[in-house]
């Protein structure tokens, strides 16, 4: 006889993890620390299934705890998890709620197993995301330079400028040497990088953002991305467009952002730009960042 699937809500904070179980109907709370994350992970039995939402690095301690216990695992988006609590009808928001919220999702929705993510993917990641955060500390700065009047500060601008152009010229060479020492990783950005106007930054920001490149299709792909045609009919009313939703944020905003990688997109309004993205790339069947890099096939 096969026992069903037990689903775990869990709500993760900086602090501890709110845990719902469906079996018992209880409340948990774990303080978020890798000793106490795993002596409760290993304590989990039978097959269970925890659902939690996507909330940066807070969950990380527990990722990995649960990969070492073979625990199986759902991060789903934050705005999906909301929504399906108003359409519950649960307008309030507290830790045990969510946690509550997220197992009963898990059981009606049924999300499937996360794939674990490498830690070289990982890694990779966790510098351009790093880097990021350089570039737009050198944006602030620049804008605080314009309207600088003083003498003194505007020198202390140009020194805080100049000191995190360094640090962010030391990122890029950093990235680039991981990228370089591992050769899936190398090779995917060979790939990405031989689509015309795919350079090294969109390359990196698209396979640090997205480890589902080489996992799934194309179409999947473009789903998470929020560039998917979607039909939307109501009554008389016949009408498609694409979905305003991506699961990937930042491979989204890299996609609608950068003109240069889709023949020079100018971006208004963030419908219009997917549109013309998906209409350039549509363009392409032969296209390698269609039919090799964002391919089942492309390992």
């Amino acid at each position: 006889m096969t026992l069903p699937k037990t689903y775990i809500g869990v709500d993760v904070a900086k602090d501890w993890i709110d845990v719902f179980t469906a079996s018992n109907q209880r409340f948990t709370r774990v303080s978020n620390l890798r000793d106490r994350l795993s002596k409760w992970a290993q304590g989990l039995t039978g097959d269970v299934m925890l659902i939690f939402e996507a909330t940066g690095r807070y969950d990380r301690v527990l990722i990995a705890c649960l990969e070492d216990s073979g625990v199986s695992y759902a991060r789903v988006n934050p705005l999906r998890a909301r929504q399906f609590a108003r359409a519950a009808g649960l307008l309030a928001k507290t830790d045990r709620l969510d946690a509550r919220i997220l197992c009963t999702m898990g059981e009606a929705l049924r999300p499937e197993r996360a794939t674990p993510i490498q830690l070289h993917r990982q890694r990779l990641h966790d510098l351009q995301a790093r880097r990021d955060d350089i570039v737009n500390m050198i944006t602030a700065e620049q804008n605080r330079l314009s309207v600088a009047d003083d003498a003194f500060i505007t020198k202390d601008i140009k020194a805080s400028i100049r000191s995190l152009t360094k640090r962010r010229e030391a990122l890029h060479k950093q990235i680039n040497a991981h990228i370089g020492a591992h050769e899936d990783l190398n090779e995917q950005n060979q790939r990405l990088q031989s689509v015309p106007g795919v350079g090294p930054q969109t390359a990196c920001h698209l396979m640090a953002s997205m480890p589902e490149l080489g996992q799934v299709n194309r179409r999947q792909i473009a789903n998470l991305v929020g560039l998917a045609p979607h039909a939307r009919e109501s009554g008389s009313t016949r009408a498609s467009g694409q979905s305003m939703e991506a699961d990937h944020v930042s491979a989204a905003r890299c996609i609608w952002q950068r003109s240069s990688p889709f023949g020079g997109i100018h971006i208004g309004k963030p419908s219009m730009a997917k549109c013309a993205t998906m209409e350039r790339l549509q363009k392409q069947p032969s296209s390698p960042l269609l039919d090799d890099c964002w391919s089942v096939s492309m390992r």
